[in-house]
């Protein structure tokens, strides 16, 4: 049952703020606000530091302020979710929690990280990284950062060192997805450091599998095959049991492959990743690792037979992945499978049925903060470019030529000068 925070509402009007008032400068809605105060919603541990400043209040006093009754956010059990995760109004992330009796403080720290990491990926998978890119980085300096040099008494050294090497892997995910690659080289090359630090093997073998698809971004499909194949053997050689990352690492393997014209082991590849997915029944992920399922397979293999000229197969694949997404949770994900079905069907010289695709794209994600998304239609476009006398072709640089001039009108209204 929740519990009215009323010393938080106290110190909230001696410090001199209306709910709206604090609410804006918190860069949350009002409601928001409201929710804390009732003690319906925990503050995100990215905000607790500005919350202590504003409250003028030290992060224990704060603690109390929000724990009245010893209550804290509940602890995540078996992987299970924490709670619904939703968006403000201004694109911050919440997250609803369960709240359970207490629990230490360190306890609530690491539950506090992982709520947080889970907020951050539901928001990713549906406005992209260009959006929360900056969001991430302060989480890093202001949250996880002070925590590696003085951890929170009972955080194990494991813990913190994980979260670091978590979130730092996150941040690369969001650089590249914003079309800065080389900076997303440097914090994933920080989260397998950090994994490593922190003794915890499937992490860092999931960074490997994170380094070798930023390889195959750039073209370095040796190097691609290396990291995924270094991780494929440290995965076997440890004793957690994490078929997923082994799917993920075999599938990125076969990408390498594939883009060095290697058919047979490409698919043989393939078919390591798609028997270890095989026997996960359900969301396996173990703490701080990737998401990887049937359609995070699917999307890989429609991408390997696209790099090996099966363009039959590439369809095949990649129309598997869009039924699969079919939630708005997904948004990114289902786009980028959709850009690969479009370039796949204009190979097949589908040159009609690519433009419908590309036109569906445009219409669904007009705002998709993702430099990989606006890249592909860009890249469909000059694809398409000698078919404009196709009415499906002339619909589709029109709508992307409206989407275009909107943009620029909001931009020109939100900054006159």
């Amino acid at each position: 049952m929740a519990v009215r925070r009323t010393g938080f509402v106290r110190a909230r009007k001696a410090a001199g703020f209306t709910q709206e008032a604090f609410a804006e400068v918190m860069r949350v809605d009002r409601s928001t606000v409201a929710r804390w105060e009732r003690g319906t919603r925990e503050p995100l541990p990215y905000q607790r530091s500005k919350l202590a400043r504003l409250l003028k209040v030290t992060m224990n006093e704060l603690d109390e302020l929000l724990h009245p009754e010893g209550e804290s956010v509940a602890a995540e059990q078996h992987g299970a979710p924490l709670g619904d995760v939703v968006l403000d109004h201004d694109g911050s992330v919440v997250a609803e929690t369960p709240r359970t009796p207490a629990q230490p403080v360190a306890l609530r720290e690491v539950i506090g990280f992982r709520a947080v990491s889970e907020a951050f990926q539901a928001a990713d998978r549906k406005i992209g990284g260009g959006v929360l890119y900056g969001q991430v980085m302060r989480f890093l300096r202001d949250e996880v950062a002070p925590k590696l040099l003085a951890p929170p008494s009972g955080m194990t050294h494991h813990e913190v060192f994980s979260a670091a090497a978590s979130f730092s892997e996150f941040a690369g995910w969001m650089a590249h997805d914003s079309g800065h690659d080389r900076q997303a080289k440097v914090h994933l090359t920080q989260a397998y450091h950090l994994a490593a630090t922190a003794q915890n093997l499937p992490l860092s073998s999931n960074v490997l599998a994170s380094l070798s698809h930023l390889a195959v971004q750039l073209g370095d499909a040796r190097t691609a095959e290396r990291l995924a194949g270094k991780g494929i053997s440290r995965i076997k050689g440890g004793r957690a049991r994490v078929p997923h990352l082994v799917a993920r690492l075999h599938a990125l393997r076969a990408r390498a492959l594939a883009l060095q014209g290697k058919e047979l082991d490409a698919r043989l590849a393939l078919d390591a990743g798609e028997s270890a997915l095989d026997v996960v029944t359900r969301d396996a992920r173990e703490n701080w690792l990737s998401g990887f399922d049937q359609a995070s397979f699917a999307a890989e293999a429609a991408l390997c037979m696209y790099d090996l000229r099966r363009y039959q197969d590439a369809v095949r694949n990649a129309t598997e992945v869009i039924g699969l997404r079919g939630g708005s949770d997904r948004l990114r994900s289902r786009t980028l499978a959709g850009l690969t079905l479009a370039s796949a069907l204009a190979a097949l010289e589908d040159h009609a049925g690519a433009a419908r695709v590309g036109l569906e794209i445009v219409e669904a994600a007009p705002g998709l903060g993702s430099a990989r998304v606006h890249s592909g239609v860009a890249q469909l476009r000059q694809r398409l470019s000698g078919q404009a006398h196709l009415p499906e072709v002339r619909e589709m640089n029109d709508r992307l030529a409206a989407s275009a001039s909107a943009q620029m009108s909001a931009a020109q209204a939100e900054w006159p000068v």
